[in-house]
């Protein structure tokens, strides 16, 4: 067992998503500019950018696009630096966000139980397992190497996880911890360890997605899974009527020494409630990702697995169309306090996975 300190969500954090005026007012908040920041600058970086990349045909055309791989991300950052004022404005505008966040944040410090003691731990109970898989990828940090690969590996690792008939992985994404660049905070969520008790889903996920599938017209993010189950010839009909969807996490240190900095915590479904979830849409207003923060529970029991390998994968359930109430497994990164100042930095590979499992169970089926 080990202790760490928890983000959650304050009560102010509800009130804003319900009347953000009135809360501002409230609670005296500060604006966040960082977007503002980011837009004012986009069209100098982008050129700087397409400069740098005159030779390739693909060259990159929006901040997101730019950011969205390890190597777009860190041309990103060398061409905004060399932007006068960028990156001062830049620091200002994440010094009045952090402000603005801690309004909206409750840190507790709890006890995180080692979960490799656990006695048979399942993802309908806790919520997690632990899988073996020793993958073929070399550089982690590749993400052509990894869609070549670690999607259809970690596919089958799901599919024996879950017993499902059909499983789909469409994108995966590498992390680091110990950036210190202002643009790395302001892209935390993209590259670095994402510190606040969350779940990446909500219970309307699944009606969005199949909207999406049904009309082509954008409801909520695929994560590339609408591509790969039309190339085997689902349908809008199977997935309403035949299938319960399910989606699980994965999660796995991708050094060749033991994970000690930033690992990732896991809450216990079954000490999770349903009324301390707060629903909101992450990168959009109807069409983004509906996700749940948690306000503070005391009974919320943490696990992890101490010193993680890169052999080793996390699997969790963050999605399923037929439990109702939709309860989650919460999950975290986490500065564990006795982890030694000099740790070697987290480096890490998340994939969601979309699992299809018959309504009428078939021999196989775990979930």
């Amino acid at each position: 067992m080990t202790t760490g300190i928890f983000n959650y969500r304050s009560p102010a954090f509800r009130e804003l998503l319900l009347n953000p005026t009135e809360t501002e007012k409230k609670y005296n908040m500060e604006k966040d500019v960082v977007q503002e920041v980011l837009a004012k600058y986009q069209p100098k970086v982008i050129q700087l950018i397409q400069q740098r990349r005159k030779k390739e045909q693909d060259a990159a055309a929006s901040t997101e696009n730019a950011v969205r791989s390890p190597n777009g991300f860190k041309l990103f950052m060398s061409m905004f630096a060399q932007v006068p004022n960028a990156i001062d404005d830049l620091k200002n505008a994440i010094i009045s966000r952090e402000k603005r966040n801690a309004v909206i944040t409750v840190t507790k410090k709890k006890d995180v139980n080692n979960a490799r003691l656990l006695t048979n731990p399942s993802l309908n109970t806790n919520g997690f397992i632990l899988a073996k898989h020793p993958s073929s990828i070399v550089n982690w940090e590749d993400q052509e190497e990894r869609n070549a690969k670690y999607l259809n590996e970690i596919e089958e690792v799901v599919k024996k996880a879950t017993g499902a008939a059909y499983t789909f992985c469409g994108s995966s994404l590498f992390r680091q911890s110990g950036q210190t660049n202002p643009l790395a905070k302001v892209f935390n969520v993209a590259v670095g360890p994402i510190q606040s008790v969350h779940n990446d889903f909500t219970e309307d996920y699944g009606r969005r997605f199949i909207e999406t599938y049904e009309t082509q017209e954008t409801k909520t993010v695929g994560f590339g899974f609408i591509e790969k189950m039309r190339e085997v010839g689902i349908t809008v009909e199977e997935l309403k009527n035949d299938y319960k969807m399910v989606i699980c996490n994965t999660w796995r240190s991708v050094t060749d020494y033991p994970m000690d900095a930033m690992p990732l915590a896991l809450v216990d479904k079954s000490t999770v409630r349903r009324d301390e979830l707060v629903p909101s849409d992450l990168g959009g207003n109807g069409n983004g990702l509906p996700v749940f923060s948690s306000e503070y529970n005391p009974n919320h029991k943490f696990y992890y697995y101490p010193k993680l390998m890169k052999d080793e994968v996390m699997v969790f359930k963050t999605y399923d169309s037929d439990e109702n109430p939709f309860i989650p497994t919460l999950h975290t990164a986490f500065n564990d306090e006795n982890t030694k100042p000099d740790a070697l930095p987290r480096k890490s590979v998340e994939a969601r996975v979309m699992c299809l499992i018959p309504r009428r169970k078939h021999q196989h089926a775990k979930l």
